[in-house]
Protein backbone atom coordinates (compact mmCIF):
# COMPACT_ATOMS: atom_id res chain seq x y z
CA UNK A 1 0.00 0.00 0.00
CA UNK A 2 0.89 3.72 -0.55
CA UNK A 3 0.97 6.51 1.34
CA UNK A 4 -0.81 9.10 -0.36
CA UNK A 5 -1.32 13.26 -0.25
CA UNK A 6 -4.74 14.10 0.74
CA UNK A 7 -7.44 12.77 -1.35
CA UNK A 8 -7.59 15.08 -4.18
CA UNK A 9 -11.68 13.94 -5.32
CA UNK A 10 -14.41 15.94 -6.90
CA UNK A 11 -17.18 13.20 -6.34
CA UNK A 12 -18.75 11.62 -3.29
CA UNK A 13 -17.89 8.84 -1.38
CA UNK A 14 -20.14 5.37 -2.35
CA UNK A 15 -22.89 5.71 0.49
CA UNK A 16 -23.43 3.12 3.14
CA UNK A 17 -26.34 1.15 2.69
CA UNK A 18 -29.00 1.30 5.05
CA UNK A 19 -31.51 -1.43 4.17
CA UNK A 20 -31.61 -4.69 2.58
CA UNK A 21 -32.88 -2.73 -0.70
CA UNK A 22 -30.62 -0.14 -0.71
CA UNK A 23 -27.30 -3.14 -0.82
CA UNK A 24 -28.16 -3.47 -4.38
CA UNK A 25 -28.43 -6.93 -4.96
CA UNK A 26 -31.02 -10.02 -4.76
CA UNK A 27 -31.69 -11.27 -1.37
CA UNK A 28 -30.99 -14.90 -3.00
CA UNK A 29 -27.57 -13.56 -3.89
CA UNK A 30 -26.93 -11.80 -0.12
CA UNK A 31 -28.23 -14.63 1.74
CA UNK A 32 -25.96 -17.46 -0.18
CA UNK A 33 -22.84 -15.49 0.37
CA UNK A 34 -23.85 -14.86 3.91
CA UNK A 35 -24.44 -18.65 4.95
CA UNK A 36 -21.16 -19.56 2.50
CA UNK A 37 -19.48 -17.46 5.08
CA UNK A 38 -20.47 -19.07 8.53
CA UNK A 39 -20.23 -22.50 5.93
CA UNK A 40 -16.29 -21.77 5.59
CA UNK A 41 -16.05 -19.97 9.64
CA UNK A 42 -17.70 -23.50 11.16
CA UNK A 43 -18.49 -21.05 14.11
CA UNK A 44 -18.74 -17.12 13.70
CA UNK A 45 -20.37 -14.37 15.37
CA UNK A 46 -23.02 -12.27 13.36
CA UNK A 47 -20.14 -9.22 13.01
CA UNK A 48 -17.49 -11.09 11.66
CA UNK A 49 -20.00 -12.35 9.22
CA UNK A 50 -21.12 -8.36 8.32
CA UNK A 51 -17.32 -7.65 8.19
CA UNK A 52 -16.84 -10.73 6.21
CA UNK A 53 -19.47 -9.34 3.06
CA UNK A 54 -18.67 -5.69 4.37
CA UNK A 55 -21.89 -4.90 4.73
CA UNK A 56 -23.50 -3.22 8.35
CA UNK A 57 -24.55 -5.84 10.52
CA UNK A 58 -27.92 -3.95 12.28
CA UNK A 59 -30.57 -3.94 9.59
CA UNK A 60 -29.00 -5.56 6.69
CA UNK A 61 -26.93 -8.86 7.94
CA UNK A 62 -28.84 -9.04 11.45
CA UNK A 63 -31.85 -9.72 9.42
CA UNK A 64 -30.03 -12.11 6.43
CA UNK A 65 -29.09 -14.64 9.77
CA UNK A 66 -32.47 -14.40 11.62
CA UNK A 67 -34.08 -15.70 8.38
CA UNK A 68 -31.14 -18.46 8.91
CA UNK A 69 -32.30 -19.23 12.37
CA UNK A 70 -35.91 -18.99 11.35
CA UNK A 71 -35.61 -21.73 8.69
CA UNK A 72 -33.21 -23.19 10.87
CA UNK A 73 -30.49 -23.36 8.46
CA UNK A 74 -28.03 -22.25 11.73
CA UNK A 75 -28.57 -21.83 15.45
CA UNK A 76 -26.86 -19.53 17.39
CA UNK A 77 -24.60 -20.59 20.44
CA UNK A 78 -25.38 -19.59 23.52
CA UNK A 79 -24.53 -15.58 24.16
CA UNK A 80 -22.88 -13.79 26.72
CA UNK A 81 -24.18 -10.49 25.58
CA UNK A 82 -27.37 -8.82 24.89
CA UNK A 83 -25.85 -7.44 21.67
CA UNK A 84 -26.86 -9.11 18.75
CA UNK A 85 -23.83 -8.56 16.65
CA UNK A 86 -21.70 -10.26 19.39
CA UNK A 87 -23.84 -13.73 19.12
CA UNK A 88 -22.16 -16.64 17.68
CA UNK A 89 -23.32 -18.92 14.96
CA UNK A 90 -23.12 -22.46 13.65
CA UNK A 91 -24.90 -24.40 10.69
CA UNK A 92 -27.32 -27.43 11.31
CA UNK A 93 -27.43 -30.35 9.31
CA UNK A 94 -30.18 -28.84 7.29
CA UNK A 95 -27.97 -25.53 6.66
CA UNK A 96 -25.17 -27.48 5.65
CA UNK A 97 -26.73 -29.89 2.81
CA UNK A 98 -28.40 -26.12 2.11
CA UNK A 99 -25.32 -24.43 1.49
CA UNK A 100 -23.27 -27.89 -0.88
CA UNK A 101 -26.29 -26.75 -2.99
CA UNK A 102 -25.42 -23.17 -3.20
CA UNK A 103 -21.63 -24.11 -3.93
CA UNK A 104 -22.54 -25.72 -6.92
CA UNK A 105 -24.13 -22.70 -7.90
CA UNK A 106 -21.05 -20.40 -7.44
CA UNK A 107 -18.87 -20.90 -4.70
CA UNK A 108 -17.43 -16.94 -4.82
CA UNK A 109 -17.17 -15.70 -1.06
CA UNK A 110 -15.80 -12.09 -0.17
CA UNK A 111 -17.05 -9.06 -0.20
CA UNK A 112 -20.64 -8.43 -1.41
CA UNK A 113 -20.73 -7.48 -5.10
CA UNK A 114 -21.54 -3.76 -5.82
CA UNK A 115 -24.68 -3.38 -9.02
CA UNK A 116 -23.68 -3.05 -12.17
CA UNK A 117 -25.67 0.18 -12.25
CA UNK A 118 -23.79 1.66 -9.24
CA UNK A 119 -20.31 0.92 -10.31
CA UNK A 120 -21.13 2.21 -13.88
CA UNK A 121 -22.49 5.81 -12.32
CA UNK A 122 -19.30 6.18 -10.22
CA UNK A 123 -17.24 4.89 -13.00
CA UNK A 124 -18.23 8.23 -14.96
CA UNK A 125 -17.90 10.55 -12.49
CA UNK A 126 -14.03 9.24 -11.86
CA UNK A 127 -13.33 9.34 -15.55
CA UNK A 128 -9.96 10.98 -16.03
CA UNK A 129 -11.40 13.64 -18.12
CA UNK A 130 -13.57 14.77 -15.43
CA UNK A 131 -10.66 17.61 -14.51
CA UNK A 132 -8.40 19.56 -17.26
CA UNK A 133 -4.92 18.62 -17.22
CA UNK A 134 -2.34 22.15 -18.05
CA UNK A 135 1.40 22.42 -18.24
CA UNK A 136 1.87 21.82 -15.13
CA UNK A 137 0.93 18.64 -14.56
CA UNK A 138 2.57 17.29 -17.46
CA UNK A 139 5.78 18.84 -16.91
CA UNK A 140 5.83 17.49 -13.45
CA UNK A 141 4.85 13.81 -14.93
CA UNK A 142 7.78 13.85 -17.47
CA UNK A 143 9.74 15.93 -14.87
CA UNK A 144 12.51 12.51 -14.15
CA UNK A 145 12.75 11.74 -17.88
CA UNK A 146 15.14 13.58 -20.98
CA UNK A 147 12.60 14.38 -23.50
CA UNK A 148 12.31 16.96 -26.76
CA UNK A 149 10.18 20.57 -25.10
CA UNK A 150 7.86 19.78 -27.95
CA UNK A 151 6.44 16.62 -26.22
CA UNK A 152 4.35 17.94 -23.57
CA UNK A 153 3.07 20.22 -25.68
CA UNK A 154 1.76 17.28 -27.67
CA UNK A 155 0.84 14.97 -24.25
CA UNK A 156 -0.92 17.85 -22.81
CA UNK A 157 -3.65 18.32 -25.24
CA UNK A 158 -3.70 14.35 -25.81
CA UNK A 159 -4.72 13.28 -22.21
CA UNK A 160 -7.24 15.89 -22.14
CA UNK A 161 -9.13 13.82 -24.59
CA UNK A 162 -9.09 10.95 -22.92
CA UNK A 163 -9.65 9.19 -26.01
CA UNK A 164 -6.42 7.35 -27.64
CA UNK A 165 -2.88 7.86 -28.07
CA UNK A 166 -0.44 6.34 -30.60
CA UNK A 167 3.30 6.46 -29.62
CA UNK A 168 5.84 5.50 -32.46
CA UNK A 169 9.14 5.49 -32.98
CA UNK A 170 12.28 3.19 -32.90
CA UNK A 171 12.89 0.88 -30.07
CA UNK A 172 14.55 2.05 -26.63
CA UNK A 173 13.64 5.24 -26.81
CA UNK A 174 10.93 5.84 -24.08
CA UNK A 175 7.55 4.86 -25.32
CA UNK A 176 6.67 2.62 -22.47
CA UNK A 177 8.00 5.37 -19.76
CA UNK A 178 6.11 8.46 -21.12
CA UNK A 179 2.77 5.69 -21.56
CA UNK A 180 3.61 4.93 -17.78
CA UNK A 181 3.80 8.84 -16.80
CA UNK A 182 0.57 9.83 -18.63
CA UNK A 183 -1.31 8.43 -14.96
CA UNK A 184 0.52 10.66 -12.92
CA UNK A 185 -0.92 13.87 -15.06
CA UNK A 186 -4.40 12.83 -14.35
CA UNK A 187 -3.86 12.52 -10.21
CA UNK A 188 -6.25 11.84 -7.30
CA UNK A 189 -7.69 8.80 -6.36
CA UNK A 190 -10.72 6.27 -7.49
CA UNK A 191 -13.08 4.18 -5.87
CA UNK A 192 -13.03 0.37 -7.13
CA UNK A 193 -15.38 -2.06 -5.93
CA UNK A 194 -14.51 -5.77 -5.08
CA UNK A 195 -16.81 -7.50 -7.01
CA UNK A 196 -19.84 -6.70 -9.12
CA UNK A 197 -23.18 -8.19 -9.57
CA UNK A 198 -25.00 -8.19 -13.11
CA UNK A 199 -27.99 -10.94 -13.98
CA UNK A 200 -27.70 -12.15 -10.59
CA UNK A 201 -24.01 -13.37 -11.35
CA UNK A 202 -20.71 -11.98 -9.79
CA UNK A 203 -17.86 -10.19 -11.61
CA UNK A 204 -14.53 -9.26 -9.76
CA UNK A 205 -12.77 -6.39 -10.31
CA UNK A 206 -10.52 -5.74 -7.56
CA UNK A 207 -7.15 -6.98 -8.51
CA UNK A 208 -4.12 -6.19 -6.48
CA UNK A 209 -1.96 -6.27 -8.79
CA UNK A 210 -3.08 -3.44 -10.69
CA UNK A 211 -5.30 -1.58 -7.86
CA UNK A 212 -3.00 -0.25 -5.47
CA UNK A 213 -4.70 0.64 -1.90
CA UNK A 214 -4.47 3.70 -0.52
CA UNK A 215 -2.95 3.77 3.16
CA UNK A 216 -4.74 6.85 4.40
CA UNK A 217 -3.66 8.55 7.91
CA UNK A 218 -6.38 9.19 10.66
CA UNK A 219 -7.02 12.89 9.94
CA UNK A 220 -7.53 11.90 6.26
CA UNK A 221 -9.91 8.73 6.86
CA UNK A 222 -11.99 11.61 9.15
CA UNK A 223 -12.30 14.00 6.06
CA UNK A 224 -13.38 11.02 3.87
CA UNK A 225 -16.11 9.84 6.38
CA UNK A 226 -18.04 6.92 6.44
CA UNK A 227 -18.21 4.83 3.18
CA UNK A 228 -19.32 1.50 1.88
CA UNK A 229 -16.88 -0.61 2.29
CA UNK A 230 -16.92 -2.85 -0.48
CA UNK A 231 -15.14 -0.43 -2.77
CA UNK A 232 -11.64 0.19 -1.70
CA UNK A 233 -9.88 3.53 -2.24
CA UNK A 234 -6.68 3.22 -4.83
CA UNK A 235 -4.34 4.99 -6.75
CA UNK A 236 -5.33 5.81 -10.38
CA UNK A 237 -4.91 2.50 -11.99
CA UNK A 238 -1.76 1.92 -14.48
CA UNK A 239 -2.89 -1.27 -16.99
CA UNK A 240 0.28 -2.49 -19.18
CA UNK A 241 -0.26 -5.45 -21.31
CA UNK A 242 1.97 -6.42 -24.45
CA UNK A 243 2.59 -9.76 -26.87
CA UNK A 244 0.65 -11.67 -24.40
CA UNK A 245 -2.87 -9.76 -25.07
CA UNK A 246 -5.63 -11.79 -27.27
CA UNK A 247 -9.71 -11.04 -28.02
CA UNK A 248 -10.19 -13.19 -25.46
CA UNK A 249 -8.56 -10.74 -22.92
CA UNK A 250 -10.83 -8.43 -23.27
CA UNK A 251 -13.73 -10.49 -22.66
CA UNK A 252 -15.34 -11.72 -19.35
CA UNK A 253 -13.40 -14.58 -18.35
CA UNK A 254 -15.11 -17.33 -16.49
CA UNK A 255 -13.93 -19.03 -13.51
CA UNK A 256 -14.70 -22.95 -13.03
CA UNK A 257 -13.23 -23.47 -10.13
CA UNK A 258 -15.44 -20.62 -8.12
CA UNK A 259 -18.22 -20.29 -11.05
CA UNK A 260 -17.63 -16.20 -11.15
CA UNK A 261 -16.42 -14.04 -13.65
CA UNK A 262 -13.19 -12.37 -14.09
CA UNK A 263 -13.43 -8.51 -15.05
CA UNK A 264 -10.74 -7.81 -18.43
CA UNK A 265 -8.19 -5.21 -18.42
CA UNK A 266 -10.15 -2.52 -19.62
CA UNK A 267 -12.58 -2.41 -16.61
CA UNK A 268 -9.78 -2.81 -14.40
CA UNK A 269 -8.30 0.10 -15.95
CA UNK A 270 -11.46 2.19 -15.67
CA UNK A 271 -10.41 5.87 -14.09
CA UNK A 272 -6.89 5.33 -15.13
CA UNK A 273 -4.60 4.58 -18.43
CA UNK A 274 -4.56 0.89 -20.24
CA UNK A 275 -1.02 0.61 -22.16
CA UNK A 276 -0.39 -1.62 -25.07
CA UNK A 277 2.57 -1.99 -25.11
CA UNK A 278 4.83 -3.57 -28.21
CA UNK A 279 1.47 -3.39 -30.17
CA UNK A 280 1.46 -5.06 -33.39
CA UNK A 281 3.27 -8.16 -31.55
CA UNK A 282 -0.33 -9.48 -30.04
CA UNK A 283 -0.92 -12.88 -30.68
CA UNK A 284 -4.18 -11.26 -32.82
CA UNK A 285 -4.05 -8.92 -35.61
CA UNK A 286 -3.80 -5.12 -35.19
CA UNK A 287 -6.66 -4.62 -37.64
CA UNK A 288 -9.08 -7.11 -35.21
CA UNK A 289 -7.28 -5.45 -31.90
CA UNK A 290 -8.69 -1.93 -33.10
CA UNK A 291 -11.64 -3.11 -34.41
CA UNK A 292 -12.83 -4.73 -30.89
CA UNK A 293 -12.08 -0.89 -29.51
CA UNK A 294 -13.89 1.47 -31.95
CA UNK A 295 -17.48 0.95 -30.46
CA UNK A 296 -15.61 1.76 -26.83
CA UNK A 297 -13.56 4.86 -27.56
CA UNK A 298 -16.18 6.49 -29.58
CA UNK A 299 -19.38 5.62 -27.56
CA UNK A 300 -17.02 5.16 -23.92
CA UNK A 301 -19.27 2.23 -23.77
CA UNK A 302 -18.58 -1.77 -23.79
CA UNK A 303 -20.30 -4.81 -24.21
CA UNK A 304 -19.37 -7.99 -22.57
CA UNK A 305 -21.19 -11.23 -22.42
CA UNK A 306 -22.09 -13.69 -19.92
CA UNK A 307 -22.04 -17.42 -20.52
CA UNK A 308 -25.69 -17.04 -20.89
CA UNK A 309 -25.03 -14.65 -23.95
CA UNK A 310 -26.79 -11.91 -22.44
CA UNK A 311 -24.54 -8.66 -22.93
CA UNK A 312 -23.96 -6.28 -20.35
CA UNK A 313 -23.29 -2.70 -20.99
CA UNK A 314 -20.37 -1.26 -18.85
CA UNK A 315 -18.55 1.77 -18.52
CA UNK A 316 -14.86 2.75 -20.82
CA UNK A 317 -13.82 5.45 -18.91
CA UNK A 318 -10.12 5.19 -19.62
CA UNK A 319 -7.24 6.66 -21.91
CA UNK A 320 -5.59 3.43 -23.93
CA UNK A 321 -2.47 4.11 -25.29
CA UNK A 322 -0.75 2.46 -28.21
CA UNK A 323 3.04 1.98 -27.79
CA UNK A 324 5.12 0.26 -30.90
CA UNK A 325 8.40 0.54 -32.80
CA UNK A 326 7.06 -0.72 -35.67
CA UNK A 327 6.20 1.32 -38.20
CA UNK A 328 2.47 3.07 -38.29
CA UNK A 329 1.33 2.07 -41.84
CA UNK A 330 2.91 -1.24 -41.58
CA UNK A 331 0.65 -2.13 -38.83
CA UNK A 332 -2.78 -0.47 -40.13
CA UNK A 333 -4.13 1.56 -42.88
CA UNK A 334 -4.87 5.25 -42.77
CA UNK A 335 -8.37 4.93 -42.33
CA UNK A 336 -7.62 2.79 -38.66
CA UNK A 337 -5.29 5.51 -38.02
CA UNK A 338 -7.91 8.07 -38.00
CA UNK A 339 -9.42 6.72 -35.15
CA UNK A 340 -6.33 7.07 -33.16
CA UNK A 341 -6.82 10.47 -32.30
CA UNK A 342 -3.27 11.68 -31.23
CA UNK A 343 -0.23 10.06 -33.16
CA UNK A 344 2.96 11.35 -31.01
CA UNK A 345 6.25 10.25 -32.49
CA UNK A 346 8.94 9.28 -29.86
CA UNK A 347 12.34 10.01 -32.09
CA UNK A 348 15.73 9.48 -31.15
CA UNK A 349 17.67 11.71 -28.80
CA UNK A 350 19.74 14.76 -29.64
CA UNK A 351 23.72 14.42 -28.46
CA UNK A 352 22.81 17.25 -25.89
CA UNK A 353 19.82 15.03 -24.81
CA UNK A 354 22.08 11.84 -24.50
CA UNK A 355 24.73 13.24 -22.35
CA UNK A 356 21.88 14.55 -19.88
CA UNK A 357 21.01 10.64 -19.63
CA UNK A 358 24.00 9.37 -19.43
CA UNK A 359 24.53 11.97 -16.45
CA UNK A 360 21.69 11.46 -14.84
CA UNK A 361 22.23 7.61 -15.13
CA UNK A 362 25.62 8.09 -13.74
CA UNK A 363 24.04 9.87 -10.90
CA UNK A 364 21.35 7.29 -10.24
CA UNK A 365 23.77 4.44 -10.23
CA UNK A 366 26.59 5.97 -8.45
CA UNK A 367 29.61 5.95 -11.27
CA UNK A 368 31.73 8.70 -11.68
CA UNK A 369 30.91 10.83 -14.61
CA UNK A 370 33.21 12.55 -16.91
CA UNK A 371 32.18 14.25 -19.80
CA UNK A 372 35.27 13.72 -21.94
CA UNK A 373 34.52 9.93 -21.58
CA UNK A 374 31.04 11.22 -23.27
CA UNK A 375 32.20 12.88 -25.91
CA UNK A 376 34.78 9.55 -26.80
CA UNK A 377 32.17 7.76 -26.43
CA UNK A 378 29.60 9.69 -29.32
CA UNK A 379 32.86 10.38 -31.49
CA UNK A 380 33.82 6.45 -31.25
CA UNK A 381 30.84 4.58 -30.95
CA UNK A 382 28.44 6.74 -32.64
CA UNK A 383 29.75 9.14 -35.42
CA UNK A 384 32.35 6.58 -37.06
CA UNK A 385 30.34 3.32 -35.90
CA UNK A 386 27.23 5.21 -37.87
CA UNK A 387 25.11 3.76 -34.99
CA UNK A 388 21.93 5.79 -34.24
CA UNK A 389 21.66 6.43 -30.50
CA UNK A 390 18.46 5.33 -28.59
CA UNK A 391 17.35 6.52 -25.35
CA UNK A 392 18.11 3.43 -23.27
CA UNK A 393 21.40 3.29 -24.26
CA UNK A 394 22.88 5.43 -21.35
CA UNK A 395 21.58 3.32 -18.94
CA UNK A 396 22.43 0.07 -20.21
CA UNK A 397 25.95 0.92 -21.05
CA UNK A 398 25.99 2.71 -17.14
CA UNK A 399 24.66 -0.80 -16.04
CA UNK A 400 27.56 -2.70 -17.71
CA UNK A 401 30.21 -0.03 -16.53
CA UNK A 402 28.48 -0.65 -12.67
CA UNK A 403 28.96 -4.18 -13.05
CA UNK A 404 32.11 -5.12 -14.49
CA UNK A 405 33.41 -2.66 -11.92
CA UNK A 406 31.72 -4.61 -9.09
CA UNK A 407 32.99 -7.69 -10.63
CA UNK A 408 36.46 -5.90 -10.16
CA UNK A 409 36.47 -4.82 -7.08
CA UNK A 410 37.10 -1.34 -7.76
CA UNK A 411 34.91 1.87 -7.52
CA UNK A 412 32.68 2.64 -10.70
CA UNK A 413 33.93 5.22 -12.99
CA UNK A 414 32.78 6.45 -16.69
CA UNK A 415 35.94 6.42 -18.99
CA UNK A 416 37.36 5.85 -22.46
CA UNK A 417 38.21 2.55 -21.33
CA UNK A 418 35.38 2.01 -19.17
CA UNK A 419 33.06 2.91 -22.24
CA UNK A 420 34.84 0.97 -24.41
CA UNK A 421 34.65 -1.86 -22.57
CA UNK A 422 31.04 -1.79 -22.24
CA UNK A 423 30.08 -1.33 -25.75
CA UNK A 424 32.22 -4.23 -26.34
CA UNK A 425 29.78 -6.82 -24.73
CA UNK A 426 26.63 -4.50 -25.37
CA UNK A 427 26.65 -3.59 -28.97
CA UNK A 428 26.50 -6.28 -31.82
CA UNK A 429 28.42 -5.86 -34.58
CA UNK A 430 27.80 -7.49 -38.18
Amino acid sequence: MTTPPAPQQSFSVPAIPDSIEAVGVAFSLLSELALKCIYQSGEISGQDVADYLRLPFFNIVEKVIKGFVDEKYCEVLQGTSYVSSTWKYVLTDSGRRKVIEVLARCSYTGPCPVPLSSYAAFARRQSPNVRDIHRPEVAKALSDLVTDPSLADKLGPAANSCRSIFLYGPPGNGKTSVGERIRRMFGGSIWVPYALEADNEVIRVFDPAIHQKLALSESQAASLGPFDRRWELVERPLVIVGGELTLAGLDLAYDQSSKSYLAPIQVKANGGVLLIDDFGRQRVEPRDLLNRWIVPLEKREDYLSLRTGKQLVVPFELLVVFATNIEPRELVDEAFLRRIRYKIKMADPTPDEFREVLKRCCAARRVLYDDEAVTHLIAKHYVEAKRLMRGCHPRDLVDQIADRAKFLGVPPVLSKETVDRACETYFVEF
